[in-house]
Formats: structure tokens, C-alpha cells, sequence
């Protein structure tokens, strides 16, 4: 299942842009290390989830593989992970290790290891043949920066180590090692079960790619541009030619069997466990919640303020060209927020997080809804526009699971998004340097301010005598 597959990746690198890039990350490690032992320093038992992640893990670490906390819904990616790492270690230097301090510390390594990948990523991208460019540095630095998940490099949650797998397998991807790809693909899943939908964004590219090439073969034969004529010939080809038909099933399979298994493996959890969620499913309900595209698109715009604001020109040119367009898709959001908008219990009960209070003064009027139709549209133009230079299997591939991981997810959670947006970051061209620097102090005063709140405005719940904190 694991042979080499696809040709060597070049490692002609220069030496002085990868000593910039060694700095780069060792620098990101020590300033991000002098924040997580401030904030431990400040909060030094289990916040929020941590109270049923932070034990688990500590049961595992004693062995006890056989209990388990029903509140919990992830599969137990996090907590083998924590006490493969901790518990050997610790028999070799004989100390017990599976503490809260070190336990929140396996998401800070993994968050140097996502800025490495994120760098491995944009470098494969960008094509820089060998040489770690100022865009192939930065661009990775502000996603690690990213304040959604940077936050959660300093509590024990899965966010780190759920993005950590999914880059992994996106990086064999790209160096065309597929079913290593899907192996990683089976262990993103062991930290998050939805994370199976970016392992079906993998199969689904490389399938469509596979189709794409075989028609473009066919394509030279024919000296026609229109692409349906194209499909139809390219489809009774493969009915009339068994050579053909049997040299498109064999490269599918090739590239596809460790996909295949990763996905049948996926069904027979879903059958046995009857359902995604484990642990307490009250919670977790799937609806179909076509509004949190919209909340993705506003929080896309925020954080993609630098290149999103050269693309208001082109949409009021495209929106003065298609009117009509642009009307349609404006009743359609109209109609979605009037009669598609879904609250979760939580969006209203727990105001230690920022969604509370952006919910409120989100429904403050009835019409704010409705007057925010006209950004979400212009958010979807930018997240056209952004992608627009990708082939066609990316974009198809990628806003089919874009929509997948959404549209299920009842309760409005900024944790949801780190991943689709990521993967749109990572995929952009090649950015200006203002448009860097200027994410970059975006992104550092959000950390700077998030984690300014969480330390230092504290508040107290009449039920319990323990410090609230605010966070993402």
C-alpha cells in the first residue's frame, strides 16, 4: 500500500533562504513558548473543554484505555497521540510527565510543526525553485499567526493536532504520494471525525485530475473547444474503446485504493458507532444550516481584509454588468437567512466565547441579517476570485467539502472555519509585501487582544466560584 510513487521531489535548496527559514521557525518557537508559559502561569488548571480533555488523557497515560468520558465527541486521536509522546519519554528520564503543563505543550509543538508544513505547502505552491522567498516565509508565519487557531496552541484542544494531520496529508498530496496521503488521512480522522471530508477533498481532486488528463488526451484528437462535445466524445470513447476504458480504471485505482480504504474504514465506524459523533450526541446534532456559509464569508473578509479590498472595484463593475445576477442571488440569501437560520442552545448560554456577543449584536435589529446580504455576496466573490487561477478539479473539489463541512454544523463556532480558510490561504497567489505585513499586524493585534482578554478580564458566574475568561 506504501510505494514510492510520482518522482523525487527536488531538494536543491539554497542554503542561505533555508537558514532564513530555520530562524523563521525558531523564532515563532521562543516567542511563542514565552506566551504559553504566561498564560499557564495565569491559568494553571483545566479551562472549559480541557476539564474532559486534560483527564482522558491522563487515563490513557495510566493505561486506562477502557474509560471514557461520555461528554466527550472526538475519537481519541489527541490522547494516544499525548501518551505515546509523554509516556515513553517520561520512563526514559523516570518522571511522570502527563501533566496539565506538558500536555497543553504537545499542541505547541504542533503548532511549530504547521508553521514547517505551512512553509513545505506555499513553497510547493509557489514554485520558488528551492529558494524560501520572502513570500514563502511570510505568507506560512501569518497562517501559523492565524488567531482562530494560534489561540489554541495554549489549551489542550484538538485544533493544533487536528490541523497538524490534515496539512500532513495535504503535503503528500501535493508530492503525489497518495496513499501515504490517505494513511495520514485515517489519523486526521482519529483526531477529528469531520476532518474525513478533507480526506474526500484529496480523493476527489486526484479522481477529477485523473478524468481531466484522460480528456485532455482525447482532446488533441478533436480540434473542438466546446466542452460538453468534448465530454460526449470523451465518454463514448471509453465505451467503445476497452483499452481506454480499462487504462482509466487502473490509474482511478492506483491513485485512489488508499483513499477507497480510508473511506470504507470511515462507513464501517459510522455503522458500528451509529453515527459521527461519539460520547454525547444531544449536543451535536446535524441540520442543514446554509447561514454558516455566510458567517464563514464575513470571517474570510476580516482576516483577508489585505487582498480582499482590491477586489471591490472588480465587484462593482461585475455587479453593475450582471445586475440581474447579483438581484437573484440576493433573494436567495434573503430567503436563507429568513428561513434557514438555526441558533444552538450554546450561542446563547455561553458568554465566554466571541460568538455570543457578535450574535447579539448581530440580532440587535431584525434587519441587520438582511442589510449584511450584500457582504456575504461580495464574500463569495472574493473567495471566487481568490481560487480562480486553481484547475478546475481543485475548485470543484474544494467547495463541494467547503460546503460539506459547513452546512451541517448547527452551533456557530469560529473553530469550524480554520480549516477551509487554511486550505484558501495556502492556494492564493502570490501576495504583495504590504498585503503581508499588513495580515500580519492584523493577525498580531487579534492574538494581542484575544489573549489580553483571557488573562486579564476576568468574571464570575453566580454557580461557580471559578474564574470565566473569554476566548474564541
Amino acid at each position: 500500500m506504501f510505494e514510492k510513487e510520482g518522482s523525487d521531489e527536488k531538494l536543491n535548496f539554497d542554503i542561505k533562504s533555508v537558514n532564513h527559514a530555520v530562524g523563521l521557525v525558531v523564532l515563532f518557537s521562543v516567542c511563542t513558548f514565552i506566551v504559553f508559559n504566561v498564560i499557564y502561569n495565569v491559568q494553571e488548571t483545566p479551562y472549559l473543554d480541557e476539564v474532559f480533555h486534560i483527564p482522558q488523557a491522563i487515563r490513557y497515560c495510566n493505561g486506562s484505555f477502557d474509560e471514557w468520558d461520555p461528554k466527550i465527541t472526538t475519537l481519541p486521536g489527541l490522547y494516544i497521540f499525548s501518551a505515546g509522546l509523554l509516556k515513553p519519554y517520561g520512563w526514559v528520564i523516570n518522571r511522570y510527565l502527563c501533566t496539565v503543563y506538558r500536555l497543553r505543550g504537545i499542541n505547541l509543538l504542533c503548532s511549530i510543526a504547521n508553521l514547517i508544513l505551512f512553509i513545505g505547502i506555499r513553497h510547493k505552491a509557489v514554485g520558488s525553485e528551492g529558494k524560501f522567498t520572502f513570500q514563502v516565509l511570510w505568507a506560512p508565519l501569518n497562517l501559523a499567526l492565524f488567531p482562530v487557531l494560534y489561540f489554541f496552541t495554549f489549551l489542550y484542544y484538538t485544533d493544533q493536532i487536528s490541523t497538524l494531520m490534515v496539512m500532513i496529508m495535504y503535503r503528500l498530496y501535493l508530492a503525489r504520494k497518495f496513499n501515504w496521503s490517505a494513511f495520514i488521512g485515517i489519523l486526521s480522522v482519529m483526531c477529528r471525525q469531520t476532518n474525513i471530508i478533507w480526506v474526500a477533498f484529496c480523493a476527489l481532486e486526484v479522481g477529477l485530475e485523473t478524468l481531466e488528463t484522460h480528456l485532455l488526451k482525447l482532446k488533441k484528437q478533436r480540434d473542438s473547444r466546446n466542452f460538453l462535445e468534448n465530454l460526449r466524445f470523451f465518454f463514448s470513447s471509453l465505451l467503445r474503446e476497452p483499452k481506454k476504458r480499462t487504462a482509466l480504471v487502473k490509474d482511478l485505482i492506483w491513485k485512489e485504493a488508499g483513499y477507497i480504504l480510508t473511506g470504507m474504514a470511515f462507513l464501517a465506524f459510522l455503522w458500528v458507532n451509529k453515527g459521527i459523533v461519539v460520547g454525547d450526541r444531544s449536543a451535536h446534532q446535524a441540520v442543514v444550516n446554509l447561514p454558516q456559509l455566510f458567517y464563514f464569508s464575513m470571517c474570510m473578509l476580516f482576516f483577508c481584509f489585505p487582498y480582499a479590498v482590491l477586489l471591490v472595484k472588480k465587484f462593482l463593475k461585475f455587479t453593475l454588468r450582471n445586475p440581474f445576477l447579483i438581484f437573484s442571488f440576493a433573494m436567495i440569501f434573503m430567503g436563507i437567512v429568513a428561513f434557514n437560520t438555526h441558533v444552538h442552545p450554546y450561542l446563547l448560554a455561553d458568554n465566554r466565547h466571541y460568538t455570543f456577543y457578535l450574535w447579539r449584536y448581530y440580532n440587535k435589529h431584525w434587519t441587520i441579517p438582511y442589510v449584511l446580504v450584500p457582504l456575504h455576496i461580495f464574500g463569495f466573490f472574493c473567495l471566487y476570485s481568490f481560487l480562480q487561477h486553481q484547475k478546475h478539479s481543485f475548485q470543484i473539489a474544494f467547495y463541494t467539502c467547503f460546503i460539506l463541512s459547513l452546512v451541517f454544523q448547527k452551533l456557530l463556532e469560529f473553530r469550524y472555519f480554520i480549516l477551509p480558510f487554511l486550505l484558501v490561504r495556502l492556494n492564493m497567489k502570490v501576495e504583495a509585501r504590504w498585503q503581508l505585513v499588513l495580515e500580519f499586524i492584523i493577525f498580531l493585534c487579534c492574538n494581542a487582544f484575544t489573549i489580553h482578554l483571557f488573562l486579564t478580564r476576568t468574571f464570575y458566574w453566580d454557580d461557580s466560584s471559578e474564574a470565566q475568561r473569554f476566548m474564541w
